[in-house]
């Protein structure tokens, strides 16, 4: 039953976006599906949010918000078109969206070129996460484990966004934006954890197509589609597609900003679905800090000049209710924990200026220095030096050890090798020309260069607290291959494009043989092995990929039923998010440890204890009369 209601529910909120995004009038079915992304994840997590704040968010009071949601969209979707129209349009749209990826696929074959091996593996590829994310969970990383799920649990059992006592090492569950893991707790709330890795597969397609629309700005179809394959297939993405990390859903999103806000003739519409975009952004990653000002300046500016004379109240009003939109969205999260832990940026970011007397508590400064150690936290701003970041990027795949660097392989030989070259030229080259037009030294039917996408990019790479970390950086990916894209159709450079594209389907590919284990997806016979186990065994079993031993998930599914505390102490700050059975019903607590910890678990009911082996209190805890 649960099942077939999150998936009513969510098809009558997927009509809703593509009608609303039909009347929104977008320029081809590439910017139709980034828009109806945008609106459908709007849709899912605005009752989330209104009853998350209020603290009323329990799945039935949730169901209803959405079904309210839904409808309303749809009901203005039909203003000044009707409801037959708007029906049959909606139904065409969707009809064009479920043939794009054929139709890309026939035309990469008629091209004969490599790009039909890239969007073959894609569209063979996101299907089969999507079953390994159903059938097992396959990212051996700690960050889920530790507060992407674990906000998923703590809002599920609060019914709400309520603060949450918890150790310095987890207050990154109570600070962080957690748009992305609102989305995440709409796919298990009426079911339970299976459904929960699927979420970033669901933005593949806008990732694609958003970097598609913006390459097609100054290249062919073929290769256009070649360069919104490039950015799903970077293992930077397609390793995190099917986990709860929210770096692809966040990539969607910026992807999208910039798409809407760099149109060269921005409709209204456009400056609309970019405000929304931009709003998303910031509700998913913090470090849409640095793209979310930049971008939203360059679509303002953009609206504004476009509709100054015919529009200009119209314009003006869009880009009120898009400022709105991005400070009620951030506020959710900033001015929450200015309010509670007197810092906007709690946990991560310490800020001391005396002169403004700002004393902010926080782990760690923005920058490092010689007197940051283990004990003032680590800094925000993990940039290493450039000749070092050179080095990793460049080095042979499996030879980059340490800390976390040996993620910089994640960009893929081609991106690293071929675009990051050919992207800087096109960079340096979009503000030489800018320059020159300015100056009149070119012709005036020249076209323009994209300069709103280079100066957007620039920003963004220049605020980047983590080069060496391709994850957070797709979305940057696909900025840099419009640039090239643009830089490709020039005179005297038209002969690279196809060869660059063919390097960096190639190499993506190869990236996938290339991973050292334990790998991100699952293999063919991994995948028989667990579709032959059940259900339950599947999501506890750590011979098939399961974060738990198979004795103690299994005990944990029988004992921790509906509204039974497991409670842990500061001794255990690890994964706080395995403490909650499949379908997050039991509780979890944190109690502070000491002498008195087990009288305090024993007076809040506590069925389970989760004790470190270096618990003073393990052996009384133990004891027979325990």
């Amino acid at each position: 039953m649960g099942f077939a209601l999150l998936f009513l529910l969510s098809a009558l909120a997927g009509f809703a976006a593509l009608a609303v995004a039909v009347r929104a009038r977008p320029r081809g079915r590439a910017e139709l599906l980034v828009a109806a992304t945008l609106v459908w994840n709007a849709l899912i997590v605005a009752p989330i949010y209104a009853l998350g704040l209020t603290n009323r968010l329990w799945p039935r009071s949730l169901a209803v918000g959405s079904l309210v949601a839904s409808l309303a969209a749809l009901l203005l979707a039909t203003l000044g078109t009707g409801p037959r129209a708007l029906a049959r349009d909606t139904g065409r749209a969707f009809v064009g969206l479920a043939r794009m990826p054929f139709e890309a696929l026939a035309l990469a074959a008629r091209a004969r070129g490599f790009v039909v091996l890239g969007v073959l593996f894609a569209g063979l590829l996101l299907p089969y996460l999507a079953v390994s994310a159903w059938l097992g969970q396959p990212l051996p990383k700690w960050d889920p484990l530790w507060y992407h799920d674990t906000m998923v649990g703590f809002t599920l059992q609060n019914h709400g966004f309520a603060f949450v006592d918890l150790p310095n090492t987890l207050q990154k569950v109570n600070g962080y934006v957690r748009l992305g893991e609102m989305t995440q707790l709409w796919m298990v709330v009426f079911t339970d954890r299976r459904l929960a890795d699927i979420t970033n597969l669901l933005f593949a397609p806008a990732i694609a197509a958003a970097t598609y629309a913006l390459a097609r700005r100054y290249t062919g179809r073929v290769a256009a589609i070649g360069w919104g394959v490039c950015v799903v297939l970077m293992p930077g993405c397609s390793n995190y597609l099917q986990s709860t990390y929210v770096d692809p859903q966040n990539a969607a999103h910026v992807l999208a900003a910039v798409l809407f806000a760099t149109v060269a003739r921005p409709r209204l519409s456009d400056g609309a679905l970019a405000g929304l975009a931009l709003a998303l952004a910031i509700g998913s990653k913090g470090i849409a800090l640095i793209s979310v000002p930049i971008i939203g300046l360059v679509g303002v500016v953009t609206l504004l000049r476009a509709h100054w004379h015919a529009r200009r109240g119209a314009a003006a009003a869009v880009v009120a209710g898009g400022v709105a939109l991005v400070l009620l969205t951030a506020s959710a999260t900033y001015l929450r924990n200015y309010h509670k832990f007197h810092n906007p940026f709690w946990p991560d970011m310490r800020v001391d200026i005396p002169a403004l007397k700002i004393h902010w508590p926080g782990e760690g400064p923005l920058l490092g220095g010689a007197e940051v150690g283990k004990a003032n936290g680590l800094p925000v701003n993990l940039n290493e030096p450039f000749p070092k970041l050179m080095e990793h990027l460049f080095a042979l795949p499996w030879t980059v050890k340490g800390m976390y660097f040996d993620q910089a392989v994640e960009y893929g030989i081609g991106v690293v090798w071929v675009a990051f070259p050919l992207g800087a030229v096109a960079f340096l080259l979009v503000f030489w020309i800018a320059l020159r037009r300015g100056r009149g030294h070119l012709a005036a039917d020249e076209p323009a260069p994209p300069l709103a996408i280079a100066i957007i990019l620039g920003v963004m790479v220049a605020g980047s607290p983590a080069l060496w970390s391709p994850r957070y950086h797709p979305a940057h990916v696909g900025l840099l291959f419009a640039l090239i894209a643009w830089l490709t159709r020039r005179p005297s450079w038209g002969r690279v494009e196809e060869p660059a594209l063919a390097v960096i389907v190639v190499t993506s590919l190869m990236m996938f043989w290339w991973q050292p284990d334990p790998r991100y997806f699952f293999s063919p016979a991994r995948l028989g092995a667990l579709a032959r186990a059940p259900a339950l065994v599947r999501e506890v079993d750590e011979g098939l990929g399961a974060p738990t031993t198979l004795a103690t998930g299994l005990a944990r599914e029988k004992e921790l039923t509906p509204g039974k505390l497991l409670v842990f102490n500061e001794q255990y700050c690890g994964y706080p998010s395995l403490f909650w059975n499949n379908t997050y019903s039991n509780r979890v607590q944190f109690i502070r440890g000491g002498p008195s910890f087990l009288a305090h678990a024993a007076e809040a009911g506590a069925t389970w204890i989760f004790m470190s082996a270096q618990d003073p209190q393990l052996a009384a805890a133990r004891a027979p009369s325990s």
